[in-house]
């Protein structure tokens, strides 16, 4: 399986993770992603006190994406090794991939994240195998991060704009 993403015009290709990278992507993101979720929902429920809560917030996401697993995910799908990133039809070297990237981590985030995305496979075989409540449940988060994840993507190229206007 190949994935295909873009950004600024740029087209960049990979082959999906081999079941080893697979396997660790999957048990890293996994309980972070449901960890975030169920934080966010304490957050934004009607219960919540938002004046006080947004610091602790703040430390559990923080705890919940370290900056070493950042690191590792941006690598897993940009430079890594064993399935490396052809950009606009081309086979880079790892060497060449981190100079395209040079000076733009927006642009480097934006490609790992969009890569790591499809790389979690398709949802239709997953939902349908839920029961109804389950199902409800991962529907209402799933409309939620494509919310929020429409909302960054169009403020990482929104970024992206200002900063080539100002160039």
């Amino acid at each position: 399986m190949r994935y295909t993403v873009e950004y600024g015009g740029v087209t960049y290709e990979q082959n999906g993770l081999d079941f080893a990278d697979l396997l660790r992507f999957g048990t890293t993101i996994q309980p972070k992603i449901a960890g975030l979720t169920s934080t966010a929902a304490a957050i934004t429920s009607e219960k919540a006190v938002v004046s006080s809560e947004v610091y602790s917030f703040y430390q559990t996401v923080e705890k919940i994406f370290s900056q070493e697993e950042w690191i590792y995910l941006i690598e897993l799908f940009l430079v890594n090794e064993r399935n490396l990133l052809s950009i606009n039809g081309e086979t880079l070297s790892t060497d060449e991939i981190k100079e395209h990237f040079r000076g733009d981590f927006l642009r480097m985030y934006a490609v790992a994240v969009k890569l790591a995305i499809k790389n979690l496979g398709e949802s239709s075989p997953f939902m349908q195998s839920l029961d109804a409540f389950t199902k409800n449940i991962v529907e209402s988060l799933g409309k939620l991060l494509k919310e929020k994840l429409e909302t960054i993507e169009t403020g990482l190229q929104k970024a992206t704009r200002d900063r080539l206007k100002r160039s």
